[in-house]
């Protein structure tokens, strides 16, 4: 954070320096909040530290474009998307605005910008600002650069809801492939891609091939996320979707169960995906109650032909 007005006297300059170390800490608070799922928690630091940043920083610092990031962040997290795009795109006119442009934090805005155009299905609109980032990172960084991954799975979201489930597929794999290449490679953004890659290839009907890389995802999810963390939740409910395709309903119940549990402790049950997961849940319930049924009919009638072989023998 960079800090304006150096002529504060001395009596002043540490109860200002000080001020300004807390809005930090409370950055940091808010990213690790963040990291473990904790949105409402990581959201409220992050306004915190702004309001702080806000009294003292020029309107277009770049410490202030941060936190309205973080903060569009956490409320398309939490599903408020009309809220985070307005955060979104402040963050993105400040990148612009300034003098010494950041390439890198303008492409993470319209990333994000994106992001929440895709939630409120507005698909073309997201598309374009993916390929405005996808464009900046080219011009601006090198090939193997996480942050183009990052835009190569946007698009594959955005071209997987507009029914083109091979290209978005391409985009994954392209993804995965710099994500696990990486110096550092980040583990959550690895069990993103394989989660993405699981999606495309169960739409396409392999369910097999879905839940293998959908499990994969999760095995990593458990390791290096907190136990109630969302994304272990739509790990579970990926898992009991293709479980579900491939007549598992039992199976599938259970794990749509889990990540409803975990959605209620960790967003709430007022949350769109704590709502989707139980609604899968009591799907795949009557889904098994009916097919048990049918296998006990089934079953009744092969005992009941048994029986009228027994009695025919001499």
């Amino acid at each position: 954070m960079s800090v304006s007005g150096t002529n504060q006297n001395l009596e002043t300059r540490p109860s200002y320096y000080n001020t300004c170390l807390y809005a930090l800490a409370l950055d940091r608070d808010g990213r690790s909040l963040y990291s473990q799922g904790k949105y409402q928690e990581a959201l409220e630091a992050f306004q915190q530290s702004l309001g702080i940043k806000q009294k003292h920083l020029h309107p277009d610092n770049r410490d202030i474009e941060s936190n309205h990031s973080n903060i569009g962040l956490c409320l398309w997290a939490l599903g408020q998307h009309d809220e985070a795009l307005v955060n979104l795109e402040k963050a993105l006119v400040i990148g612009q605005r300034s003098s010494k442009p950041h390439h890198r934090g303008i492409a993470t805005s319209c990333n994000n910008i994106g992001l929440c155009l895709d939630s409120q299905g507005n698909h073309m609109g997201a598309m374009e600002k993916y390929e405005e980032a996808l464009r900046i990172q080219l011009e601006h960084l090198p090939l193997e650069d996480p942050d183009i991954s990052g835009s190569l799975n946007n698009i594959g979201i955005c071209l997987c809801y507009q029914g083109n489930h091979a290209g978005a597929l391409e985009k994954h794999q392209e993804a995965l492939r710099i994500r696990q290449h990486s110096p550092d490679p980040d583990q959550a953004d690895i069990a993103t891609s394989l989660n993405n890659i699981g999606c495309c290839l169960e739409a396409q009907g392999n369910h097999a091939g879905a839940l293998a890389k959908h499990q994969e995802a999760l095995r990593i999810r458990r390791t290096s996320l907190d136990h109630n963390h969302p994304e272990i939740a739509t790990s579970l409910s990926n898992i009991g979707s293709c479980l579900e395709a491939q007549g598992n309903y039992e199976g599938a119940g259970q794990n749509y169960w889990n990540a409803y549990e975990i959605a209620q402790a960790s967003l709430g049950g007022d949350h769109t995906k704590t709502k989707a997961f139980l609604a899968s849940f009591q799907v795949s319930r009557l889904n098994f109650s009916s097919s048990f049924q049918k296998t006990q009919a089934v079953q009744a009638d092969n005992d009941g032909a048994a029986l009228v072989e027994d009695d025919g023998e001499p």
